[in-house]
């Protein structure tokens, strides 16, 4: 389902690609686009109680595509050591080898993706 919140977590994808154009400024702005977009995309699913499993799914991987992008372009460049970037996506390597887990024992059904439901007061 596209919405107007679904639509501001999509955006965060060109908003990546800004980090090719080997500049401070659009690197900043691009980084702040994203955090005001994923703040905004929030607060207006909330809001107009358009949260849904799509959303649920698509908010945390354009925030992990973004920062993968990102983190990527800054170890082409040798900004970031290599040790580092891997510190840094650890959690996330973690995480996909547990789903891994879970996927061939046959516990995927135990874990579910959740979103909160907010009721409009």
């Amino acid at each position: 389902m596209l919405n107007l919140s679904n639509g501001l977590s999509f955006l965060r994808a060109p908003l990546a690609f800004l980090f090719l154009i080997d500049n401070a400024v659009f690197r900043v702005g691009a980084i702040f686009l994203a955090m005001l977009t994923d703040c905004i995309d929030g607060y207006l699913a909330r809001r107009n109680c358009s949260a849904s499993q799509f959303g649920a799914i698509l908010d945390p991987a354009m925030d992990k595509f973004f920062v993968f992008f990102a983190l990527g372009v800054l170890l082409v460049e040798g900004r970031v050591e290599v040790w580092e970037g891997c510190a840094m996506i650890s959690r996330d390597f973690f995480l996909l080898l547990f789903g891994i887990y879970l996927s061939l024992s046959g516990h995927w059904h135990a874990y579910a993706f959740r979103f909160v439901h907010y009721v409009r007061r």
